[in-house]
């Protein structure tokens, strides 16, 4: 057996579910065996119902949140600097969320307008992001800061 870190076996778990969901059998979570979505759940670090409710969410949901992280300018690594587990907790949320077509239009419009601020309005991850962008330009050096002026 092969021993990999709780990272590595994290990476491992999820890449499995992601291609799974992706194979568009979603519909069959019903039929995953309460102790096989237990120990899933437990291995991605979510609630049993949480990954239920993900697994009946469209793959696109979470593509937004990385759309999002485009306008801002916030890459994965970014967050990943702050709290490892940051990144996949607001990818669970942007999933869970509510406001999937509030959003798939504001982003839309934020390609004419990037400075648009309607999304802090509605996003559940918007305190989050507006932490990232505040922390990456407080933490730039002054040559970076002089270059992007």
């Amino acid at each position: 057996m092969v021993n990999m870190s709780a990272p590595s076996r994290w990476r491992a778990a999820w890449a499995a579910l992601a291609r799974w969901w992706r194979s568009g059998t979603e519909g069959s979570a019903n039929e995953l065996a309460a102790e096989d979505l237990e120990r899933m759940a437990r291995d991605l670090g979510v609630s049993a119902c949480d990954l239920r409710s993900l697994l009946h969410r469209p793959a696109q949901d979470a593509r937004l949140l990385r759309q999002r992280m485009e306008l801002l300018g916030i890459t994965p690594e970014d967050v990943s600097s702050i709290e490892a587990a940051m990144l996949r907790d607001m990818q669970r949320v942007c999933t869970m969320c509510d406001s999937r077509g509030v959003c798939i239009r504001d982003l839309r419009r934020s390609a004419s307008d990037p400075h648009s601020q309607d999304w802090r309005d509605y996003c559940p991850n918007a305190a989050t992001l507006n932490m990232i962008s505040t922390l990456k330009v407080c933490t730039r050096t002054p040559a970076k800061v002089e270059k992007a002026r």
